[in-house]
């Protein structure tokens, strides 16, 4: 997809330093990727700690769908 996109120009000096002309596609790209699975990141915790508390009231197990969010970023032994 081909589009414009107009840049502040503080965005657009922070850009410069951090890539080359050429490579400006790909940058955008990882950030906006980056960005999207930083917004699935925050639901999934979200929704595992609504699980956590509505588990806790009713003395259930959490769902295996949270298992891996529940141990990331745990240093491994």
């Amino acid at each position: 997809m081909r589009t414009t996109v107009r840049l502040e120009p503080e965005v657009e000096r922070l850009i410069s330093h951090l890539s080359v002309r050429k490579m400006l596609n790909q940058f955008i790209n990882q950030c906006i990727k980056e960005h999207f699975r930083n917004e699935e990141k925050n639901r999934l915790e979200n929704e595992l700690s609504l699980a956590y508390r509505r588990a806790n009231k009713e003395g259930k197990e959490i769902s295996k769908e949270f298992e891996p969010i529940e141990i990331e970023g745990w240093t491994e032994w």
